[in-house]
């Protein structure tokens, strides 16, 4: 790296000073329609060795043609405000200010206010920020002098004030040296004065067509667009003088001082000398123009940098993540080869290929740059994967040995990307069926593998099988076939009873009953096993049996049963031939209503079993047919009743309930008798009931709570027979009758005296009654209301 002052010294030569400036118009354009105006000035001057640029600040350039003619004075002017871009203008500049209201079309560059880009040509709109425009001044008070203003002007204005008329106008600049004449000024059309050019009418461009700015018969005019060239020499004697104003006029000499600095490790070349100290140097220098200058360096030489400090090497595995490069320094500036651009980002090492890199980095301070440190990256190779059998293979729930590998330092992994192993080998689970990987990396100088790979396959076989019945009796075939789940090749059953077979499907037949355990045990190709025992219930062949306690029965009478069902019975129909049917009774009682032989079939039903049918007969004879007519009543004193069979039979014995013989029996005393007949095989008997009847029952209290119970005093309908007359009378004990009826049915007295409860105690009841035997009563007593 060095510094040298070269490009300093050719400014110095070039753009020494800026001397006297001068504004000429070379062309101004009415457009083709409407105010697509623009106007166009040249920087004019003599370059030489101390002078080369133009100050523009505080020129003025102006359409007023009020100078000029009889018109008014119109309001207002643009100037070149005092900034840095127009302090030193190159002599030979074009400047073209236009119209950004109504832009002429043949303005096709791009706005360069700044002439970016050093081709010698400024475009700015007139709204531009490089402009300044006064609005009020000069104006119709200004008067007949030419005078122009210093203040007044603000920044980015509009074309109004520039508007050129199509009649007769004028253009001037005017330098702020001299306000009260105009530098260079043409007018047109009807008005006089300046640089006159007589052409006038709308979608005119009048422009120079040489040097003669100044001079009538140095401008012409034309239409526009075809003679329009906004921004470029109006033809080529124009651009001969443009390139002519940038040529340097020899002779003179420049005397500059200069003060540089640079840094301990940067050579300093200055006048063909190169300098590592400080210290005072005088070169001589003559420009291929004849321009001499001479140049006084005062160099400052900055203290020399350490290089940074750095830590190397930098070791990675390959493969492996890395992070930027660090250095202890200041304003690090990193490279990747000795030469080049340094880069403030610190590099991050690509380990994706084994080998060695070398980094370098310096630090800056004050402007200067240290010397470079390098750093060397070392990334060292990725061993290969250890060696391993697989797959490894098991039996579900059988014992697992350790997995093994060949290598170096193994690490164990269950997850392909897993980032913390373990150092003792896995021991596979086979508590379940499948594949699972598992993993193994060996390290070797500290690097390690990519993972390898051993599948552990658990085979598992799921032993199951189906069968035609899950209970049966002696002697039923029950059929069974494989079911199982896996690769089962083998397989053999165990029925529990002592005998065994093989097969995919078998049958087997049960000689006892009892409860069996089938068990299957399924064999997979690998030698992997599993069973299932499944219950089966095996019943007796159905044995049954019933007894009817006598074959030989009586019509009307019950028939006992008693049954023996063997194991598995559900239920049993009886069909007793007489068009009866008991569904699923077990000893059913049954009485015949006709005589003769019936056989009765018993049906019995059975969970598992066929059912079974047996039958038995039985005899029922005729029984004798007794009645001894309805139920009836006897009254004191009147005639007795008389009972007797009204299928009176002189074959048949009869007996009565008082151990009197015979059909018939005579009686008073009411009781309940029944008469047996008997044919000599079978009895029958009937009963009747002879009542008490003429009489009363008087009760001596009752409770008129409305409880239900008890309420009323003397109720006729339950508490007396064969009234045919009645009347009851209820005193209390004053003597005042409170109750009186001859109803021989009422429910009698409800303890109350129009409508009122009458309080507890004793009463008097006097009662006469009739019966139906013709026999009267009297009755007198007390009774007691309660409550």
């Amino acid at each position: 790296m060095f510094k040298h002052l070269g490009f300093l010294l050719t400014a110095m030569l070039t753009s020494a000073f800026c001397g006297r400036a001068q504004l000429a118009i070379n062309e101004v354009s009415q457009g083709t329609s409407g105010n697509k105006e623009y106007v166009e000035f040249v920087v004019n001057g003599t370059h030489t060795c101390n002078d080369t640029a133009a100050d523009l600040r505080g020129w003025i350039f102006d359409d007023n043609g009020g100078w000029y003619g009889t018109s008014a004075i119109s309001a207002g002017c643009y100037h070149f405000p005092a900034i840095a871009n127009w302090a030193a203008v190159p002599y030979g500049s074009i400047i073209l200010i236009y119209n950004d209201g109504d832009k002429n079309t043949a303005i096709t560059q791009a706005d360069d206010p700044t002439d970016a880009n050093h081709d010698g040509v400024y475009i700015l709109p007139i709204s531009s920020s490089y402009l300044e425009m006064n609005a009020s001044t000069p104006n119709s008070s200004s008067g007949s002098a030419f005078s122009y203003p210093t203040t007044g002007f603000t920044s980015q204005g509009g074309w109004t004030n520039m508007a050129l008329n199509n009649n007769g106008d004028a253009v001037a600049t005017i330098s702020p040296t001299a306000l009260s004449t105009a530098y260079s000024a043409i007018t047109y059309g009807n008005l006089s004065g300046g640089v006159h050019i007589g052409a006038s009418g709308g979608q005119t461009v009048y422009y120079a067509t040489g040097s003669q700015f100044n001079s009538s018969a140095g401008w012409t005019s034309g239409a526009a667009p075809t003679y329009e060239t906004p921004g470029a020499p109006n033809n080529t004697a124009n651009q001969t003088w443009i390139n002519s104003l940038k040529q340097i006029v020899s002779g003179g000499t420049i005397n500059n001082t200069v003060y540089d600095t640079t840094c301990a490790n940067v050579p300093y070349h200055f006048n063909g000398n190169t300098y590592n100290t400080s210290g005072t140097y005088i070169g001589h220098f003559t420009s291929i123009h004849g321009c001499d200058s001479i140049v006084t360096l005062h160099l400052t030489v900055k203290s020399a940098l350490n290089p940074p400090s750095v830590v190397s090497p930098v070791t990675y595995c390959q493969g492996a993540s890395s992070i930027p490069l660090t250095a202890n320094g200041q304003n690090l500036l990193w490279y990747t080869t000795l030469s080049g651009t340094g880069s403030s980002t610190a590099p991050t090492p690509p380990t994706t290929n084994d080998g060695k890199q070398i980094f370098y980095v310096s630090q800056t301070m004050n402007g200067c740059e240290s010397p470079k440190d390098s750093i060397i990256v070392i990334v060292k190779p990725r061993p290969t994967p250890p060696q391993v059998t697989s797959p490894v293979i098991y039996c579900k729930n059988e014992s697992a040995a350790p997995l093994a590998a060949i290598g170096q330092n193994l690490m164990w992994y269950t997850d392909p990307a897993g980032l913390s192993g373990v150092l003792n080998p896995i021991v596979p689970k086979t508590i379940a069926g499948g594949n699972t990987n598992y993993y193994v990396t060996q390290e070797i100088n500290g690097c390690e593998s990519d993972k390898a790979i051993i599948t552990v396959t658990i085979n598992e076989v799921i032993a199951n099988y189906i069968s035609n019945k899950d209970s049966l009796c002696t002697a039923d075939t029950i059929r069974l076939a494989d079911n199982s789940k896996g690769n089962a090749i083998g397989y053999t059953w165990n029925f529990g009873d002592g005998n065994t077979a093989t097969g995919a499907q078998t049958t087997h037949i049960f000689s006892q009953p009892g409860n069996y355990g089938i068990k299957l045990i399924s064999t997979d190709n690998t030698g992997c096993k599993d069973s299932i025992s499944k219950a089966f219930l095996v019943l007796p062949t159905p044995q049954f049996d019933f007894a009817i306690a006598d074959s030989l029965l009586c019509q009307g009478q019950a028939a006992q049963i008693t049954s023996h069902f063997s194991d598995g019975y559900m239920y049993a129909d009886w069909d007793f031939g007489d068009g009866t049917v008991i569904a699923k009774a077990q000893n059913p009682q049954h009485a015949f209503d006709s005589a003769g032989s019936f056989t009765i079939k018993v049906t019995a039903r059975y969970s598992v079993c066929p059912e079974k049918t047996i039958e038995h007969d039985v005899l029922v004879k005729n029984a004798p047919k007794v009645y001894i007519g309805p139920d009836t009543s006897v009254c004191p004193g009147n005639a007795p009743v008389t009972l007797y069979d009204r299928y009176y039979n002189p074959a048949n014995t009869y007996t009565w309930s008082n151990g009197t013989t015979g059909a018939r029996i005579t009686t008073q005393q009411p009781d309940t008798y029944w008469l047996t007949a008997s044919n000599g095989q079978c009895s029958s008997t009937d009963t009747a009931v002879v009542w008490r009847s003429c009489y009363v029952d008087i009760p001596n209290a009752f409770t008129p709570n409305d409880d239900g119970s008890n309420d009323y005093f003397f109720p006729r309908q339950l508490l007396s027979r064969a009234l045919i007359a009645f009347h009851m009378q209820i005193f209390n004990r004053w003597g005042q009758l409170i109750f009186e009826t001859t109803s021989t049915d009422g429910r009698g007295w409800d303890g109350k005296l129009n409508g009122i409860s009458q309080p507890t105690g004793v009463y008097i009841y006097m009662i006469e009654a009739a019966f139906e035997n013709n026999v009267q009563e009297k009755y007198q007593g007390n009774l007691t209301l309660l409550r």
